[in-house]
């Protein structure tokens, strides 16, 4: 592999040792020393042997081993040595602080709210002041009840703020979407919001840059000025990401319509865009008889300047990159070819920063070439062997060549989409052959648009109508088939152990003639299903044994599943619904089908409050669901009635103290509340005190204990201690009422004295839950107090022993 492909070989010993040190805790400076032992191993090699042909062991070992080491002391140091006063080490402080920052990028306006990306110079609290580094992005919004226009900022510009620079949120439940980990691929580690454009000090309005501000600034908007005269809407937004892949402007319906469809990678600027712009280069420098040698440097100057253009996306830089290798090999009139060049642009890209091998587009970018180019040649052999009445029908050869492109980048990136989007498009391979080639043709008529917009705007807007229609029809397509029936198929529990089995799968399948493939692959495949089961014999026991209870962070409401070691889920209460967030469908069974939980033995509502019911019919109406328990209390709401029109359909369950909920082998679920003349009283039509007609139960697992609250106040909790007393005392309580004054008195607290202590309240809520007296209280108690809006879903397990809680974020 060294022989022929060298550049390959040293991308893939590099990605290695990233992914090594991401997944291994070592110090930068173990790794270092790796990387330093191997150095001097390599020097020797290649001293000692360099006027021979003979090769020592460690010639084959040594380089590799020091391209390990070396990119995962990189990645390691890079990612831990971070300077004194990085702006990481000044967030989520309490008193607002003033900023001084110059605007790293173009301002982006929209419905009057300003974004900009900046780097921060320096932060004043009081009377000091501090020197910092690092990108935020800083929101802008005009003053309520005014018409603040906003201000002009341009690039370059250093401006001052005060205000509180924050973490930007992080995956809020296990597996979701890491907001704060995609800023941080880009170097944007902290966000702010300043109210009112007033608040903004223009410091200097001169910028470093002139190429950004005279050039690529200018260019792009000119290219938004020509798209924008003739098309409009979503049609422009669209075309606007395809030229500059700028897709701030392109719907969310639109965006997930392409993942639905296996389109989505048209919106990236890649391979297809860079392919044309060089044709168009080519083209241009040819009719004007420019020489070969200075036709090339035009043209990789160009690509350069297109990356700059486009934001210089992994998918772009890496197509520009390896475009540039060829290029150089015939200026320098050396022979590569497409794994080298892939090689080579994955090395650069990866040791300017080695976190880009973590980005969804580099990944993407890289598996979808890869696969291009190993399995297409592959295809292509089965193409020549159809029939010859099928040869001589006109289009055939195109069509199947075309679908073997498609397929080719499919089968490379089916587990990179399966994982990150939790859904594989059955359509895709249809829906490619129709869509890759109407972008193609979009997109070079864009570039014709703008190219003659230089000249003529009149010349332009004959491009641009045409180029209307034809987005209109991609858009309208992609959409049709978006809403086929059963078009995608859930992937959310794909993982490391699937995308194993459906690489050798494929391997095995594509490599059927070559016998030593076949043998090498199965016996992989054997070796890693033996340790597999040896593993699980180990992990069977200790798994039988665990019960783990999630506390989901559903904002502003209740949430938690029960995983009994015998298998049964049990989901109590489901989050808050309003008119754009249903908790059922964003949290509750996203997280269940990534856990592989595909059926709840019952789903327990503690009372009819829009909080902690308002995802249940989401949930009721996705999975199967054998039984439904509450108090039969009833509410006067539309989720109720949802609620209750479901639960008629399902086994139903009207709990009183008392009571048990299911039966769960070696455990025990008691139900304390409601009483029935907690029901009753003070309410003649059962509508009004909800509240205090949650049920609230003690689930019993071995010597360990957990208590659920409900929403159950200051009364009820008198009527639990006067009744239970000592009974309460558990090791988990996850308190009433989201925290509430009204809730957790000390008496209560004193019989359940609880080890840990669950407040499930969303951020910044409006009823300023959860109340700091409560959180003095909890605390004074001796309590480990654990709130959903600052450290997201909260986890305990149960041995029957011992409760520990597990740390899911890094």
């Amino acid at each position: 592999m060294w022989n022929n492909k060298p550049a390959a070989a040293a991308a893939f010993f590099i990605i290695g040792g990233i992914y090594s040190a991401h997944l291994i805790a070592i110090p930068w400076y173990d790794w270092g020393s790796g990387a330093f032992f191997f150095l001097a191993a390599s020097l020797i090699v290649l001293f000692r042997f360099r006027k021979t042909s003979g090769r020592s062991p460690l010639h084959s070992f040594a380089f590799p081993a020091l391209l390990v080491c070396s990119s995962a002391t990189a990645y390691v140091a890079g990612s831990s040595l971070s300077e004194r006063n990085s702006i990481k080490n000044f967030l989520d402080f309490d008193e607002p602080l003033h900023v001084v920052c110059e605007i790293a990028d173009e301002p982006k306006v929209k419905d009057g709210k300003t974004s900009v990306i900046v780097h921060v110079r320096s932060i004043a609290a009081q009377q000091e002041s501090l020197q910092t580094t690092g990108d935020a992005l800083v929101t802008i919004v005009p003053n309520r009840g005014t018409n603040e226009a906003p201000s002009e900022l341009h690039y370059g510009w250093t401006i001052g703020f005060t205000g509180i620079l924050e973490a930007p949120t992080s995956a809020r439940n296990p597996g979701e979407f890491s907001y704060r980990d995609y800023l941080a691929l880009n170097d944007i580690f902290a966000t702010a919001h300043v109210a009112g454009y007033s608040n903004i000090t223009i410091i200097q309005e001169k910028t470093t840059n002139r190429f950004f501000e005279y050039v690529i600034f200018p260019t792009k908007h000119f290219v938004v000025r020509v798209v924008r005269s003739v098309i409009s809407g979503d049609e422009a937004n669209f075309l606007l990401g395809l030229l500059l892949g700028d897709r701030s402007g392109i719907s969310s319906d639109i965006k997930n319509a392409f993942i639905n469809t296996g389109t989505i990678h048209v919106l990236a600027v890649s391979g297809l865009h860079v392919g044309l712009v060089v044709a168009v280069f080519y083209t241009l420098l040819g009719l004007l008889r420019f020489p070969s040698t200075l036709k090339n440097i035009t043209t990789i100057i160009g690509l350069f300047f297109y990356m700059e253009l486009t934001g210089a996306a992994p998918s772009v830089v890496r197509a520009s990159l390896m475009v540039i290798v060829v290029l150089l090999s015939r200026l320098f009139q050396y022979r590569t070819n497409v794994y080298n060049a892939l090689g080579v642009s994955a090395v650069i890209l990866l040791l300017l920063d080695p976190r880009q091998l973590f980005n969804v587009g580099f990944q993407l970018s890289f598996a979808a070439v890869f696969s291009i180019v190993y399995f297409y040649p592959k295809l292509a052999l089965l193409i020549k062997q159809i029939p010859e009445k099928w040869e001589e029908i006109k289009g055939v050869d195109a069509v199947l060549k075309l679908f073997a492109v498609s397929l080719s980048a499919q089968i490379g990136t089916l587990p990179f989409t399966a994982y990150y989007f939790g859904r594989v498009s059955v359509v895709s391979l249809v829906a490619n052959i129709v869509v890759v080639p109407l972008i193609g043709v979009i997109v070079t008529i864009g570039f014709v648009s703008v190219l003659a917009g230089i000249v003529s705007m009149w010349l332009s807007t004959f491009f641009s109508e045409t180029n209307n229609i034809l987005l209109w029809f991609t858009l309208k397509f992609v959409a049709a088939a978006s809403a086929v029936p059963h078009a995608t198929i859930s992937t959310a529990m794909f993982g490391l152990k699937e995308t194993f089995f459906y690489s050798t799968a494929v391997t095995f399948l594509f490599n059927l003639r070559n016998k030593t493939i076949v043998r090498r692959t199965a016996a992989v495949t054997f070796a890693v299903i033996d340790l597999l089961l040896f593993v699980s014999l180990f992990d069977a026991g200790e798994q039988a044994r665990l019960l783990r209870i999630t506390y989901l962070d559903v904002g502003q409401g209740d949430a938690a599943l029960i995983d009994f070691p015998t298998g049964e889920h049990v989901l109590v209460d489901a989050g808050p619904k309003t008119f754009s967030y249903d908790a059922g469908e964003k949290v509750i069974v996203p997280f269940l089908k990534r856990h592989s939980v595909s059926q709840l033995s019952a789903i327990v509502i503690t009372h009819p409050h829009d909080d902690h019911m308002g995802g249940a019919p989401f949930v009721m109406r996705s999975l199967p669901v054998e039984e439904v328990i509450d108090a039969g209390q009833r509410a006067q709401s539309n989720i109720y009635y949802d609620y209750e029109n479901l639960e008629k359909i399902l086994p139903h369950d009207e709990v009183r103290a008392g009571m048990k909920l299911i039966r769960i082998p070696n455990a025990r679920l008691y139900v304390l509340d409601p009483v029935l003349r907690f029901l009753d009283q003070d309410s003649t039509d059962g509508f009004s005190d909800l509240n205090n007609t949650s049920v609230v139960f003690k689930l019993q697992y071995g010597a360990t204990s957990f208590l659920f609250a409900g929403d159950a106040e200051a009364r009820v909790e008198r009527h639990l201690d006067s009744v239970y007393g000592d009974f309460l005392k558990s090791d988990v309580l996850k308190a009433g009422h989201h925290g509430s004054s009204t809730s957790s008195t000390e008496e209560f607290l004193s019989n359940v004295h609880p080890k840990q202590v669950v407040v499930s309240v969303g951020k910044f809520n409006k009823f300023h839950h959860p109340s700091r007296k409560v959180i003095e209280r909890f605390e004074h108690m001796g309590a480990d107090v654990h709130r959903t809006d600052e450290e997201g879903a909260v986890i305990f397990e149960s041995d029957g022993f011992s409760v520990r809680q597990i740390k899911w974020k890094k």
